[in-house]
């Protein structure tokens, strides 16, 4: 014998839909931190990458290169010797991204 369908436990359209709107809601709330993230993520990447080519044209060239010709949005002192290395060390801060210049071998931090 067949059981009418009115009879069998099953969820109603409104629960499913109050289900729907949660785990959207949920999805919606979690999103904006990753894009922060990666925004955050792709400057630093900028700045290590300006600061590499000034480097790596300074090594290449054997001249001095200034760091206000790839910062041109700040005014700093900065420059790259023949060598590759930084002419005195110091910090920078652009676009909410602290850099740090060490003396030495050229290196230098993102934060």
């Amino acid at each position: 014998m067949v059981k009418p369908m009115l009879t069998k436990p099953a969820f109603t359209l409104v629960e499913s839909l109050f289900v729907l709107s949660i785990l959207s809601t949920l999805l919606l709330l979690s999103m904006p931190t990753g894009v922060y993230k990666e925004k955050k993520t792709n400057i630093k990447q900028n700045i290590e990458t300006r600061l590499y080519l000034a480097q790596s044209k300074s090594l290449t060239t054997k001249n001095k290169v200034e760091l206000n010709d790839y910062f041109p949005d700040i005014t700093m002192d900065f420059s790259f010797n023949q060598n590759g290395n930084i002419n005195h060390g110091g910090k920078f801060v652009y676009r909410d991204q602290t850099c740090i210049l060490q003396i030495g071998m050229g290196r230098f931090y993102v934060q």
